[in-house]
């Protein structure tokens, strides 16, 4: 299978998006932890729910969308 220019820039620019998505990802949590209150068991099961709902949803938009 031979990749075309477009190709290469598609998978160039998820792996960027990757990337800086980890950068965004690290620094939330560090402030998040500045906040005692996100530290409470039901705000993280909370917060995981509302996470996994939300990366459902976007991935399932992503695959339809490719």
């Amino acid at each position: 299978m031979k990749l075309t220019t477009k190709d290469t820039q598609h998978l160039i620019s998820q792996i960027a998006f990757l990337l800086a998505s980890v950068l965004v990802f690290r620094s939330a949590w560090h402030l998040l932890d500045l906040y005692p209150v996100f530290n409470e068991p039901l705000v993280l099961v909370l917060t995981l729910i509302v996470g996994l709902i939300l990366c459902a949803r976007f991935m399932h938009v992503i695959i339809k969308t490719d």
